[in-house]
């Protein structure tokens, strides 16, 4: 499976695995040269490049997947680097991938930190 099926195929997996679950997670995939006029989307964009691109810029460098809880209260953001999901994919399967999924949504909904990364 290259890359790309990869990504399409790994949201339709999420998207079956998160039905129901609408009222706790939100989910959404920024693609490589993303920008966006929504001021919550902006800034994920321009934090992101800053960690992972060590740049200042409006466009997003790379592909990631957004995740967030609906109640901002409720626990903090995560984000996850399509390539390095891809290669853990390659290395170890569909399960890996998801006891990953699965650890990071449960520490991300006891965090008390406003923003963090994956």
């Amino acid at each position: 499976m290259n890359y790309e099926e990869f990504k399409t195929e790994f949201m339709k997996r999420l998207t079956e695995k998160m039905a129901g679950m609408e009222n706790i997670w939100k989910f959404k995939l920024f693609e490589d040269g993303a920008v966006s006029e929504n001021p919550e989307e902006g800034a994920f964009i321009r934090a992101t490049n800053d960690k992972y691109s060590q740049t200042e810029s409006d466009t997003l460098i790379g592909d990631f997947l957004r995740i967030a809880p609906v109640d901002k209260t409720e626990g903090s953001e995560a984000r996850f680097e399509m390539k390095y999901l891809y290669e853990s994919f390659q290395e170890a399967g569909w399960d890996f991938i998801w006891k990953l999924w699965r650890r990071i949504c449960a520490a991300r909904k006891t965090s008390t930190s406003k923003t963090s990364a994956v």
